[in-house]
This record gives C-alpha cells, structure tokens and sequence, in this order.
C-alpha cells in the first residue's frame, strides 16, 4: 500500500539542477520525489 501524497513548502526552493524558486513546494510519496514547482502549482496538482 503506498502512503498519501505530501506537499512541503518552503519559502525559497533550492533545486540542485535549477534556479531558486520563491514560494517552492515537493510532492513526495514514499520517500520519493514526485515533483517539484510551485507551491501553487503543486497544491493544484496534488490537493489533500
């Protein structure tokens, strides 16, 4: 059974492979990122 998906937020994002992004958010099932943008994208994406 896989666990729900979690959206963590931070004020400034820092991707290793890309620029800082202002109001960032992870959604992460399992231990594993799924995907990573905007808090706002992502809460749309992922809603709880």
């Amino acid at each position: 059974m896989t666990s729900p998906i979690a959206v963590h937020s931070a004020a400034v994002l820092l991707p290793i492979t890309s620029a800082p992004i202002t109001d960032g958010a992870l959604a992460v099932q399992d231990g594993h990122i799924l995907a990573v943008g905007s808090r706002a994208e992502l809460v749309a994406a992922y809603p709880q």
